[in-house]
């Protein structure tokens, strides 16, 4: 039996895991449908910009407390070509005008009084409400829930919807009021599995994670997250094939058969990392159940807009 491992799908996640099998000395082929790897991830020019470098035309950082995507880095030899944004505040636009997004927050999701009634992102009838939910008293979560069963009742629904939502549904392209917390807001999860006040949950983890704080919370890489992808294509070289579409996964004996555009290859593995559409097709013989979930994902749609102002028309 062959003891290839058969990658499907050449977005970041097929790309790193590609780099796994390769550190260990795996044999391993990559099939990628499109005749580009990196998936959503890219970068490139500013058309009319005059601007002499590229910028990230989608992702345009990862978290650097959650340190497998700088590890990655570093292992592909970027690590000095690491930088973190500026402390450039964010902001959201309500009511016609830019509204700074009130701090501490965990995610976005505040907890003081006064910062948010100081961000006038909400009305004297949505800071009541907000002041009266926020110590509150919940059962510990269990399990899973949508961030919107979580928070609703934490912060109210106007910090919820002009706040929460549009921070968490943007990051996620999605609805905050159907997006797992576990899956789409780790650290919120955790703040209502301890249960009680919210606002305590959340300023523990402030307080914990500014003690352990050894850098900046966000990463990317100098010209773009573009040369991740660079450089993972070239480390592997010619164990990647772009323009292969993957048509079925079929058992054969105790291993796999993957037959793409006419070719079938032998697999002692196959690691499944296209779109959920994709993949459900190629599941649905071996796990429907897993399949018909993965088939009822709804994707979202998330523009990126980069402005280029000229200095000299800055007058603030």
């Amino acid at each position: 039996m062959s003891e290839r491992i058969v990658v499907v799908g050449g977005g970041i996640s097929g790309l790193a895991a590609a780099h796994e099998l390769h550190t260990r000395g795996r044999d391993f082929v990559l099939l990628e449908a499109s005749d580009r790897l990196g998936g959503k991830i890219d970068s490139g020019p500013v058309p009319g910009s005059g601007l002499r470098f590229e910028v990230d035309t989608a992702a345009d950082g990862f978290l650097a407390r959650q340190p497998e995507a700088t590890e990655l880095c570093v292992e592909l030899g970027l690590g000095d070509e690491l930088v973190s944004p500026t402390a450039a505040r964010a902001f959201v636009w309500v009511d016609g005008a830019l509204r700074p997004i009130p701090g501490p927050s965990v995610l976005g999701v505040p907890f003081e009084a006064d910062s948010v009634r100081a961000s006038g992102i909400v009305d004297e009838e949505g800071l009541a409400d907000f002041t009266a939910r926020i110590d509150q008293p919940a059962p510990p979560l269990e399990g899973d829930a949508s961030v919107g069963e979580v928070l609703r009742p934490r912060v109210g629904d106007q910090v919820f919807e002009r706040l929460v939502d549009p921070l968490l549904g943007g990051i996620n392209a999605g609805d905050a009021d159907r997006l797992s917390i576990a899956a789409g807001a780790a650290q919120l999860a955790d703040a209502a599995r301890v249960g009680g006040s919210l606002r305590d949950a959340l300023r523990s983890q402030v307080a914990e994670s500014l003690a352990a704080a050894a850098g900046p919370v966000f990463n990317g890489i100098r010209g773009g997250n573009r040369r991740i992808v660079d450089a993972l294509a070239e480390e592997l070289g010619d164990r990647v094939r772009t323009g292969v579409a993957v048509g079925a996964v079929d058992r054969d004996g105790a291993g796999w058969r993957v037959r793409a555009d006419g070719v079938a290859l032998d697999a002692a593995g196959v690691v499944l990392a296209g779109p959920a559409w994709v993949t459900a097709g190629l599941l649905t013989p071996h796990a429907p159940r897993a399949a018909e979930t993965l088939d009822a994902l709804d994707y979202g749609s998330a523009v990126l807009v980069t402005f280029v102002v000229d200095r000299g028309r800055v007058d603030h």
